[in-house]
């Protein structure tokens, strides 16, 4: 009985280290993951960051084209054009 007992004990040993082993495999796979998403996430604020720069310097090239378009309109506006047949004249 003791033998049995001693037996039944080591079996129940053993099926705790199994799960003690399965959680520690389990925890380190969880961290993994979390050091992944992390890495995403500081990856995805960075591109945002990129992406506020682009759209600031995007606008500001909008706002020079647009100066210069207005400029070019008022020394164009210095000049007759005249169009005969195919051709222009200034």
């Amino acid at each position: 009985m003791a033998n049995e007992s001693l037996h039944k004990a080591s079996e129940i040993v053993n099926k705790i280290l199994q799960m003690n082993c399965h959680i520690a495999i389990a925890a380190e796979e969880q961290s993994q993951v979390r050091g992944g998403i992390n890495r995403n996430i500081v990856n995805v604020h960075d591109l945002f960051e990129q992406g506020i720069k682009l759209s600031n310097t995007l606008g500001k090239s909008g706002s020079d084209v647009s100066e210069m378009a207005n400029e070019l309109k008022k020394i164009m506006s210095h000049f007759k054009v005249v169009l005969l047949g195919n051709f222009l004249f200034f």
